[in-house]
């Protein structure tokens, strides 16, 4: 009997574990095929969305996103473009094309083909795109502007000893600058003087492109003249003087309402040379120079660095439409040996200092090997930088803007000697100097971007943001799962 009822409520027990068991199995099934349909969606929606929504940009400074200023200038585009890329398929170069779909997602008006060179011949004479593979041409009806790749990305090695490489992007600068010309009725050009004493102008010149104002070079002794198409010269690196012809024509450009911008290279001009030409043309704007070096005291005033370069001088800018913004975000420029100006007042003629030194700044002889201050050295306040207007008996103006020193339009000089931030702020004083001198109104400019990184170290480029998924996730798993433990060992 005993053992007859103990089988009897062993029966009943040994059912409910298998109905247990059986249920466990079955949740365990419907979670499997749930969590399946679950990952099947999730991929279906990511593949929709497109890799501008499901990629995260872990550049130093966002290189695969499109900053707020092009965004915004998107938001507006009412033209349709067409952004072509030239390559043979899988040629085409992965940053370039992720920041290209992230153009395409935020304007409706932004389309985007792939074109081979070798199988459509077409195209490149068409768009006169003999360009490296990778690059593209941005279109608007008829107007287009090619972008080589190789000016997009610009590499170069800090250490040949190193593994270490620096690279500067300037896609985003240089595609939203295209849309903005191919768009825009607006055509500035601008002319290098060259030839004996000038110098072309460098890296800078991609710069003052993407503002619209297409750039060349002409030699007055071989033109016999200033294009008729110039709306500004630009002269670069000043060592000599003008030629006699060289003055007439730039005398006959200026009468008829012209505009110039001049950097002195400084250096090799010396104490008391005399330019008899070149003096002219500053005196017709009331500018007089003495090639002196000018040196500060304070070092609030130059830059310091690993070592101290009381000759590297960081001006005081003046209130002027050119400066204002520049005054108002308290940014900092550089001036490598500037000269010394002075300003006379001059009938029709009106000129405002942009650029001086603080009020204890001195200034040697360039022959003077020392930096260091004397009692016998002049000291006060210098003018480094001026412009001015010059209205004229026919009712025309010209403008000019003087700079006593080479530097702010030498940007790989001030990024190699000296950093980034620096260079990338002159440029962007240059670049208003040119718009003042040429009358536009305001443009688009986003200046380049650094990718550094270190073939042996992943985590140099991708910074804090890496961390965050790397270690702030898991830890994140961790302590919820921890509070689930816990809870649940309470119960």
């Amino acid at each position: 009997m005993g053992e007859e009822k103990s089988r009897k409520e062993k029966t009943p027990k040994n059912s409910r574990e298998g109905m247990r068991r059986t249920s466990n199995a079955n949740y365990m099934a419907i979670m499997t095929a749930l969590a399946v349909a679950f990952v099947v969606v999730i991929n279906l929606i990511v593949n929709a969305l497109g890799s501008n929504f499901t990629q995260i940009d872990l550049s130093r400074q966002d290189i695969f996103t499109l900053t707020d200023v092009s965004i915004e200038y998107l938001k507006n585009l009412e033209e349709d473009i067409t952004i072509i890329t030239l390559a043979e398929p899988g040629q085409e170069y992965a940053d370039l094309e992720r920041l290209l779909q992230d153009y395409e997602a935020h304007s409706s008006h932004i389309k985007l083909e792939k074109r081979d060179p070798a199988k459509s011949p077409d195209i490149v004479s068409k768009y006169n795109a003999n360009l490296t593979q990778g690059s593209i041409v941005v279109v608007c009806g008829e107007k287009y502007r090619a972008i080589d790749l190789t000016d997009m990305l610009i590499q170069s090695t800090i250490d040949s000893n190193s593994s270490y490489v620096y690279y500067q992007y300037d896609m985003e600068g240089l595609i939203t600058n295209a849309i903005e010309y191919v768009t825009s009725d607006v055509d500035i050009k601008a002319y290098v003087l060259t030839g004996s004493g000038k110098s072309s102008l460098g890296v800078i010149e991609t710069d003052i492109e993407k503002q619209g104002i297409r750039v060349d070079e002409v030699n007055l002794e071989d033109e016999g003249r200033v294009p008729e198409d110039a709306d500004l010269l630009i002269l670069h690196m000043l060592v000599k003087d003008f030629t006699d012809k060289e003055y007439e024509y730039l005398t006959e450009y200026l009468n008829n309402g012209g505009t110039m911008f001049i950097s002195e290279e400084a250096l090799s001009i010396k104490t008391g040379t005399v330019l008899p030409n070149y003096d002219a043309l500053l005196e017709r704007y009331g500018m007089s120079v003495e090639h002196v070096t000018v040196l500060e005291q304070n070092s609030s005033y130059y830059y310091t660095g690993d070592t101290s370069y009381n000759f590297m001088v960081k001006p005081v800018l003046r209130s002027h439409e050119i400066t204002d913004d520049f005054k108002k975000a308290g940014t900092e420029l550089l001036m490598v040996t500037p000269d010394k100006i002075d300003i006379s007042e001059k009938e029709n003629v009106e000129i405002i200092p942009l650029l001086e030194s603080s009020g204890t700044a001195y200034y040697k002889s360039k022959e003077d090997g020392s930096l260091a201050k004397l009692n016998t050295d002049p000291s006060g306040t210098f003018t480094y930088m001026a412009a001015a207007v010059e209205t004229m008996e026919n009712g025309k103006q010209s403008k000019m803007i003087y700079s006593s020193s080479y530097s702010l339009l030498s940007r790989e000089y001030v990024e190699s000697k000296v950093n980034d931030t620096l260079a990338a702020a002159n440029t962007k004083f240059v670049i208003s100097c040119m718009k003042w001198l040429t009358g536009q109104e305001d443009t688009i400019y986003v200046d380049k971007k650094s990718k550094s990184y270190n073939r042996l170290v992943y985590m140099h480029d991708v910074d804090v943001k890496l961390g965050y998924l790397t270690l702030g996730v898991p830890a994140a798993v961790l302590l919820t799962g921890g509070i689930v433990w816990y809870r649940r060992r309470k119960k």
